[in-house]
């Protein structure tokens, strides 16, 4: 694309004074590619520098009536579209998914897709997002540095565990839960010189993310305080809504005002189904994420809290904290085997069996958050529980009921099933419940 020349714009616009024009910018780094539509269809492109300021004086400068300023959301902020308010015009910022796109793909270059966003914008066809004001997006980027150093804490605990496994090297108890004194085992394990350095390397930067999310949780809730104090306490007082659930909710979905309805708000939360609809078959499918990564992220990890509550685990216990070489008769192999939880997938049972104390529960249970972290809904019974929860399901006649809710359980650990002895209502539950999931889901059972 040629650079500007005044004259060729000048006559360009001349004689369309009085009329509409849209412009379509093309973002980049350095450059911004710039097309102007006319009233008639034809547009003139041109490239310029990435200056916002230069591009509104510019724009101002034709005096010509300007109706809309259109770009892309992009990494390059929203620096234009509040320089283009600022001045007076309309800006229109449309997020890239939403932004209509040929079937077949064709050319793409910088000079089409200005011409493109013209041209949409002439024809109403770009559906704006809100551009946050500058507060409100220095909040966001504080917020969205937190959740990167927790991501960050999670690949560098990765990386630990990646190298005893490598090293061959028993985890320490209470790793799980990365205890300072879990920590100080690390440091003293007695390995070679350079895998002692490496270790050391891996603490100093788990070291220091700890201290670093220290100081951004507390300099994050210093500035939630300050104007959101009435909706944070508001958001809180939902069971199971914390500081960092209400702290995301409301500084990524920033001026909630906008939102007409609840199906809105939960829309571009991404908790709404998509509706795909043919002839006569209508079905909800999957939800799609509206707000980028940040929102799935604490959306996922918010159905991973709910399906761990869910589980009631008794305990924290996992197969990497399993004491192999005290319990010789448990294969290790078989049991990782069965950590791939390819039993799951060919719906078939697993039955711990051996004395007190060899480690049934503590394996089932390692299981189970196995296919917790697969994204599978799970839960741990007692035996005695489940076998009180049917017979009392006889009372009310809810037995079909409870049966089908169990059922739908992808994975049903029951616990101590050998020390008891069924009554026959109980027995009769039981066997139905057995033959319900038979073939179609997986259970988990230890006996003496």
């Amino acid at each position: 694309m040629a650079r500007l020349t005044v004259s060729s714009l000048n006559e360009f616009v001349e004689g369309w004074r009085g009329q509409e024009f849209f412009v379509g910018v093309d973002v980049h780094a350095r450059s911004y590619h710039v097309a102007l539509r006319r009233a008639d269809g034809k547009s003139h492109a041109w490239v310029a520098p990435a200056d916002p300021k230069a591009l509104v004086r510019q724009l101002l400068s034709l005096g010509v009536k300007v109706s809309a300023v259109a770009h892309e959301a992009g990494p390059t902020g929203f620096s234009l579209a509040r320089e283009v308010e600022g001045a007076g015009l309309h800006a229109i910022v449309a997020a890239p998914s939403r932004i209509p796109r040929a079937v077949s793909p064709g050319a793409k270059t910088d000079r089409l897709d200005c011409l493109k966003l013209a041209d949409y914008a002439a024809r109403g066809m770009l559906k704006p997002i809100a551009v946050p004001c500058p507060k409100e997006e220095a909040q966001r980027t504080l917020l969205r540095r937190r959740h990167q150093i927790v991501d960050d804490l999670r690949k560098v605990k990765q990386r630990i565990k990646s190298l005893l496994l490598y090293l061959g090297v028993q985890e320490p108890a209470g790793l799980t839960k990365w205890s300072m004194a879990s920590i100080k085992t690390l440091e003293k394990l007695p390995l070679e010189v350079d895998a002692r350095e490496t270790m050391a390397s891996h603490l100093r930067g788990l070291s220091f993310l700890q201290a670093e999310l220290k100081t951004v949780e507390a300099r994050l809730a210093y500035s939630v305080e300050q104007g959101h104090q009435v909706v944070m306490n508001c958001l809180r007082s939902v069971p199971g809504v914390g500081a960092v659930v209400a702290s995301t909710f409301r500084l990524e979905l920033y001026r909630p005002e906008r939102f007409a309805r609840a199906e809105e708000v939960t829309s571009y939360l991404g908790l709404a189904p998509m509706v795909s609809q043919s002839g006569d078959r209508k079905a909800n499918g999957r939800c799609s994420m509206a707000d980028g990564p940040q929102c799935e992220q604490r959306h996922m990890e918010r159905n991973f809290l709910n399906r761990q509550r869910q589980a009631r685990l008794p305990w924290d216990w996992t197969l990497a904290s399993f004491p192999f070489e005290r319990q010789p008769a448990v294969s290790k192999f078989q049991v990782m085997e069965l950590a791939g939880l390819a039993f799951l997938e060919h719906h078939e049972n697993i039955v711990f069996s051996g004395p007190p104390g060899a480690g049934k529960t503590g394996l089932a249970t390692g299981l189970l958050r196995k296919a917790l972290t697969a994204g599978l809904r799970c839960r741990f019974y007692r035996a005695q529980d489940i076998l009180d929860d049917l017979y009392a399901s006889l009372a009310d006649r809810s037995t079909p009921r409870a049966i089908k809710m169990l059922s739908s359980i992808d994975l049903l650990v029951i616990d101590a099933l050998g020390y008891l002895k069924f009554t026959d209502e109980q027995c009769n539950a039981f066997f139905k419940l057995m033959e319900e999931c038979y073939g179609k889901k997986s259970l988990s059972s230890q006996r003496i």
